[in-house]
């Protein structure tokens, strides 16, 4: 069953308002505005594969993205942990933000970082330091542009939806190690944070996770903008 992509530049969520808690950390009565935005690297080097397989008998692959024609992944919340690096925190502290609709999105398809970003969400949060950002998806699925063979023993044709599995992405989701901080916006100003897709860092270590299945971790890094309003 294939799944309808964004391929360009759209709100999934606008002006949603983030349904968070105010703590210590975050101030009890000022909110600032806090866009998560999503874009893909552009000239990434690929990094040397990180070791880990499904067995050993099924070796990792380092693919060229020109191989895949699209990852799609069904992004159902996000979620930010409260407080600075070093803070004591509960498992609580960490903040979340479902989507009304998940949506899926085709990461080999995402804007460029040159290019107006993919809005994921945008909306007010008390105010006060957050670090990292971390995405769950309910489904993966990967199409190849040509016929990949993987650790020898299995071959993957072109144009076919096959299962992708993210370690670990139900109990951590994709995260990114980012800190941040939002300000109360009376000025109209906010906090943007934007989500890097790097294909080349992500397809450097693809195992098969099977005859009809692989497993790969997305790596997404950050950046934070600060939105000046007009």
């Amino acid at each position: 069953m294939r799944i309808s992509r964004i391929h360009r530049p759209a709100a999934l969520v606008a002006g949603l308002a983030l349904g968070l808690a105010c703590s210590d950390s975050t101030g009890v009565n000022d909110t600032g505005s806090l866009t998560i935005t999503l874009q893909q690297v552009e000239d990434a080097a690929a990094p040397a594969a990180s070791g880990w397989y499904a067995s050993v008998a099924d070796v990792a692959e380092s693919l060229d993205p020109s191989q895949v024609a699209s990852l799609t992944v069904t992004v159902t919340r996000l979620e930010f942990l409260v407080g600075t690096t070093g803070d004591a925190l509960p498992d609580s502290s960490w903040q979340e933000l479902a989507l009304p609709t998940p949506a899926a999105i085709d990461l080999m398809n995402l804007p460029l970082e040159s290019e107006s970003p993919l809005e994921l969400v945008a909306g007010s949060v008390p105010v006060g330091s957050y670090r990292h950002v971390r995405l769950f998806v309910s489904e993966a699925l990967i199409e190849f542009a040509e016929q990949v063979v993987i650790g020898a023993t299995f071959t993957f044709e072109p144009d076919t939806p096959y299962a992708v599995t993210i370690p670990s992405v139900q109990a951590t989701g994709i995260t990114t190690d980012i800190t941040f901080t939002v300000a109360a916006d009376a000025e109209g100003n906010g906090t943007e944070v934007q989500l890097l897709f790097d294909p080349a860092a992500t397809l450097a270590n693809v195992t098969a996770n099977g005859a009809e299945a692989v497993m790969l971790t997305p790596i997404i890094n950050a950046a934070i903008r600060t939105q000046t309003g007009g």
